[in-house]
């Protein structure tokens, strides 16, 4: 019987030793334990749960965290997360990037028509300049992710930018034109 108890004390030693981080409500954890289930009762317990949301974490590394990555221990196990929340971070910079050149672009581009329609005196200043580039899908999760619609980025239907009322102007009458409109009017009578 001591023979048994020994086992399970050291079974349960060893268990309480393990870390892994893995997926709590959506979002990256840290659990005390391994994952699995012994007679229905779980051996392992939640240490940490990040606010980190699983589906901001590139599709590759998700699959990986929801099947558990196991850790040596509880440093191990946070340093794995911080490295992951630095991805995603980055990730993050790199969508915002998006969302604020596509806004400066599309005011210049009003302020362009506006000068270009006589509207404004002073010509168009502020350039964003060229477009940083779109993160590559392999390394970061879509703009979705992290509440930014196609709409806010480049390519996208961005919402019109709100300027002044632009009256369209009669193009001048060419003799060309003239003779089109008359043949025109000839022909539906």
């Amino acid at each position: 019987m001591l023979l048994i108890g020994g086992g399970l004390y050291g079974g349960w030693r060893y268990v309480q030793g393990q870390y892994y981080v893995g997926v709590q409500d959506g979002n990256v954890a840290i659990f005390r334990g391994i994952n699995q289930n012994l007679a229905g009762i779980s051996l392992s317990s939640l240490i940490t749960r990040t606010g980190l949301p699983i589906s901001q974490v590139v599709a590759s590394n998700q699959s990986m965290i929801r099947q558990t990555i196991p850790a040596s221990s509880l440093a191990d196990a946070q340093t794995l997360v911080g490295q992951i929340q630095s991805e995603v971070d980055n990730c993050k910079q790199k969508w915002q990037a998006l969302v604020q050149w596509q806004a400066a672009e599309t005011r210049y581009q009003a302020e362009v028509a506006a000068y270009r329609a006589k509207k404004a005196k002073v010509p168009p200043k502020d350039n964003p300049g060229g477009q940083p580039p779109t993160p590559d899908a392999a390394g970061c999760a879509p703009a979705a992710a992290f509440g930014i619609p196609a709409t806010a980025l480049p390519g996208g239907q961005p919402t019109p930018a709100p300027s002044a009322t632009v009256t369209p102007t009669r193009p001048a009458a060419t003799p060309t034109a003239r003779t089109s409109a008359r043949a025109t009017t000839k022909a539906a009578a």
